[in-house]
């Protein structure tokens, strides 16, 4: 996957020089959990943050703690468009990391 995406421009870094945004998310989702348990839909997060740049213009969001829930603010029509389905069958539309996205 490193390879691919290196292929069409994004930047990836190596495995061994992981960048240092790596760790403060890490030492964030730690802060958020308190303490390590069996993983399960209360306690599944992202840390989620982005730049993006096009044509000269900008924008971007600081790293932020996404649990999993229902994306509130997202209009009811586009959750639906959004809604998918896992293999087991299973709703996956309130899953932090497309939580995150969808926000």
């Amino acid at each position: 996957a490193r390879e691919a995406f290196r292929s069409i421009g994004f930047q990836i870094a190596d495995e061994e020089h992981p960048p240092d945004w790596k760790e403060a998310a890490r030492k964030m989702a730690r802060e958020h959990l308190e303490e390590w348990r069996i993983p399960g839909t209360e306690n599944i997060i992202v840390v989620f943050s982005y730049e993006v740049w096009h044509q000269g213009k900008s924008m971007a969001k600081e790293p932020t703690v996404v649990p999993s829930g229902w994306a509130e603010a997202v209009h009811e029509e586009v959750k639906s468009l959004l809604r998918p389905v896992d293999a087991r069958g299973w709703s996956c539309e309130s899953y932090s990391e497309r939580v995150a996205f969808m926000e």
